[in-house]
């Protein structure tokens, strides 16, 4: 009986074991994220880029209340039902968490934006995308970083201006609201 076990497994492994060892095993594949290789092959990537950029303005906190919460920072209008009554007498604290979060939602879109400007650029001479679609796509990104630069230097005066993919610490001096709403203006025209 000891035998006919011994017998078994012997076979078992004889069969198994060319099975485990094949050479794909060996090879790693890439489990945390998608490969540069892998995006931007079909023109639903280029409108899944885009439609990133407007993920900045639905994070539960940036529009939980939606995007007039911040445009209506500096307004008369602005009462958050009472409990914000500090804007009326434009005495805004600094720990004012909304600020913070519409700051760096802010960014998080422009960062987006400047990052798919070239992609776009890129599928359209690929061929990926029609000419339509990427001017579509283009005028989309450029309107999309245009407004958040517009809210915020209504919010906060001059503010860094990034038109370019940021490849350093991100920390660049603040531009003039002049400056900035300049550069509004010239996403706004380039998009229509």
């Amino acid at each position: 009986m000891k035998l006919h076990k011994t017998i078994g497994l012997l076979s078992l492994l004889a069969v198994m074991l060319p099975l485990s060892c094949k050479e794909s095993y060996l090879e790693q594949k890439n489990t945390q994220g998608i490969t540069e290789d892998a995006l931007f092959k079909k023109p639903a990537d280029g409108v899944a880029l885009v439609t990133g950029i407007y993920d900045a303005f639905h994070d539960v906190d940036f529009t939980l209340k939606a995007l007039w919460y911040q445009a209506n920072f500096l307004s008369q209008d602005f009462k958050n039902y009472g409990a914000d009554t500090f804007f009326e007498t434009y005495e805004v604290p600094t720990d004012f968490a909304a600020l913070d979060l519409f700051w760096s939602r802010a960014y998080q879109g422009v960062a987006r934006a400047n990052s798919a400007i070239p992609i776009i650029a890129n599928m359209r001479t690929n061929n990926v995308i029609s000419d339509s679609l990427a001017n579509r796509l283009t005028g989309e990104t450029l309107f999309l970083r245009g407004m958040f630069y517009y809210y915020l230097a209504s919010n906060f005066g001059g503010v860094p201006l990034e038109l370019k993919t940021v490849t350093d610490d991100g920390r660049h001096p603040r531009n003039t609201q002049d400056e900035v709403f300049t550069a509004v203006a010239a996403d706004m025209k380039a998009a229509a």
